[in-house]
Formats: C-alpha cells, sequence, structure tokens
C-alpha cells in the first residue's frame, strides 16, 4: 500500500483503540501530541500487527524528547505512545516509530502467532541484520528505570488497558492470545526492559480483552452507581486531596477508599465495603500475576491483611498495623493505590 493508505489505515487502528478507552474509562488519561496524527519516522510506513512494550530507562523521561531526540535526530521519533509517571497515555505518532532497531525476527514471529509463552519471557537470539519491529509494532514507552516497583499500579494498568485496546482493535487476537511483546524478548541488547514477566503481560491483557476493567479495578460489566452519587462522594473526600498520614485507618481512610473505587461510602466496618475491598485485593492480585486469592466475605482477618500489605510492600502482616495504614494512606494520597 502507499503511505498515505497505510497511514490512513494506522489511523483507523488508533481511533478504534482510543475509541475503547474512551468507553472502558480511561477518556481522562487519554491525550495526543501535536502532530501526532501525520507524524512517522519516515515516508515508507506499516500498518502494525502487534505490540512493543518498552521501559524509557528513566523514572521521568520528557515526552518532548520522545517526539524529538535531538542526540539521535535521525530516528525522528521514539514511540507511538508515552506512557507516563504520571499516569497519562500519550498519543505520539500514527506512522512508524523507531523504537525497537534491528532484532531476532523469531521472537517476532512468535508473539505473531500467538506462540509466546504465558509464564516468562522470550529468549532472543543475534540480531538480524535487516528486519526490524519499527514499522509492524506499535511502540509504547513507558516511564521506568528498571528492577522491581519501575511502575506504578496506576500506570501498570494503563499497559493492559492499551494494549487489550489495540488488540481488540486490530482484530490481532482471535484465538484470545493477545499480541503482546516487550524490547527485552526481541533483542540481547535490551535485559530487563521492561522488568515486568512478559508472560505476565500477555496473560493480563488477555484476561482483560475477555472482561475490561475500569482505572479503578471495578469490571466494565459491572453497573455504576448514579451519577449524583459518584460526584457527592469524590467531591466529599478524593484520592490525592490530603488524606491524614496518621496511621489510623478510620473513616476518613475507608471513604477515601470508596472514593477511589468510586463507590456510595458505607461507614467504617461495614460488610459492603470490605467485601468490595476484598474484591479489589484480588483484581490487584491477579494483575500483577500473582496466585493468592481470598475469600469476599466482608470480613477483615489474616488472609486480608496479609494480600492488602503484600500489596503495598509489605510482608507478614496479619492485622491492621500502623506502617499498614500509613504505606495505604500514602498510596491514596498520590493516586498509586
Amino acid at each position: 500500500m502507499e503511505g498515505t493508505t497505510v497511514l490512513a489505515a494506522n489511523i483507523n487502528l488508533y481511533r478504534k483503540a482510543h475509541s475503547l478507552l474512551r468507553a472502558w474509562g480511561y477518556g481522562p488519561y487519554l491525550s495526543e501530541a501535536s502532530g501526532a496524527w501525520g507524524r512517522s519516522n519516515s515516508s515508507s510506513m506499516m500498518t502494525p500487527t502487534q505490540v512493543t512494550v518498552h521501559h524509557t530507562g528513566s523514572r521521568s523521561t520528557a515526552t518532548s524528547y520522545l517526539l524529538n531526540p535531538r542526540d539521535r535526530a535521525a530516528l525522528r521519533v521514539l514511540a507511538n505512545y508515552h506512557i507516563t509517571r504520571a499516569g497519562k497515555i500519550i498519543f505520539l505518532c500514527a506512522g512508524g516509530a523507531s523504537h525497537a532497531g534491528y532484532t531476532h525476527q523469531p521472537c517476532f514471529d512468535r508473539i505473531q502467532n500467538g506462540t509466546a509463552p504465558l509464564d516468562r519471557d522470550l529468549d532472543p537470539g543475534a540480531d538480524s541484520k535487516t528486519f526490524s519491529p519499527n514499522k509492524r509494532a506499535v511502540g509504547i514507552e513507558v516511564d521506568g528505570a528498571g528492577g522491581p516497583g519501575e511502575w506504578t499500579d496506576l500506570m501498570h494498568r494503563l499497559v493492559i488497558a492499551l494494549c487489550a485496546a489495540l488488540n481488540i482493535a486490530g482484530g490481532w487476537a482471535p484465538s484470545g492470545n493477545a499480541r503482546v511483546g516487550t524490547h527485552k524478548e526481541h533483542t540481547r541488547r535490551k535485559p530487563g526492559d521492561p522488568w515486568l514477566n512478559s508472560g505476565v503481560i500477555r496473560r493480563e491483557v488477555a484476561a482483560f480483552m475477555r472482561n475490561p476493567v475500569r482505572p479503578n479495578g471495578t469490571p466494565v460489566s459491572e453497573r455504576r452507581p448514579a451519577n449524583g452519587v459518584v460526584q457527592k462522594t469524590k467531591d466529599a473526600i478524593t484520592p490525592g486531596s490530603g488524606l491524614k498520614v496518621d496511621g489510623s485507618f478510620g473513616q476518613a481512610s475507608w471513604a477515601a477508599m470508596d472514593a477511589y473505587n468510586r463507590r456510595k461510602y458505607h461507614a467504617n466496618g461495614d460488610k459492603t465495603t470490605i467485601a468490595r475491598f476484598q474484591r479489589v485485593l484480588n483484581y490487584k492480585s491477579q494483575m500483577r500475576g500473582w496466585r493468592t486469592r481470598i475469600a469476599v466475605d466482608g470480613k477483615l482477618g489474616p488472609k486480608t491483611y496479609g494480600l492488602w500489605g503484600a500489596l503495598v510492600g509489605l510482608t507478614g502482616v496479619k492485622s491492621l498495623t500502623d506502617e499498614l495504614a500509613r504505606r495505604t494512606q500514602n498510596a491514596l494520597n498520590t493516586k498509586a493505590w
């Protein structure tokens, strides 16, 4: 296809993906850079058929650098999307992006064929001298410097949602095996790019495609409460509005948790609030690729506290400790819960 025809096909792909994201509740997190719909790393283009996820190599990278890498000007643009530390999905270009370089083609082919493993990374061989995913795959750069915890929970959710939207929009995964790979799987030049297990990413994307969830972790299929109730709760106390970090997880903290999950606030200790919270804990465990699940019984016990603690980086938690409360309060204030 000629360049203009390919670009039109690409634009159609990305618009469909963006429509899905908005329908799932991710509209407030989605934006686009000026000129994105006509930008490309060259006049020769292809329509992508899979996704490659990267980390930027820095905890926070300027979007302007991905759009204009002055130290590598010939590359022109380094990604199709940038997911930022602040929790934004920024669309950068509809054409090709210089995100991968020359790589090991058999790994690309396994992702394309839906045979990439769901429990581990692919192990790439030597780079090709002629093959590159740059125009064949959507490049997503996510702020991160490597190592465990390089992404916040919100960033993680945005990665999964965006990959799922692209797979559905492109019709790439009729068998349910998401066409998603990571840079470290395509080349030996990029170990740990990104840190997260690539098989886990594929599993989570496939699960999301079967049952999309909103940014707060609730299923899209679950009926929302009336808008007025949601707005009233959010106006009363919202994550990021300055919840006191005092190590006492009382009524204000539970109200903040409910507001974060976009649900009507129930009194501290109410079984409805706790059961809803347990469902959120199970979802977060699933999103991280953990097998741990707890009973949704509306009762706070050692297993609930244990999973709650693990999700904020604590081990061996069996009760509501001051440190568990403080870490959770901080997470709610920074929108990292």
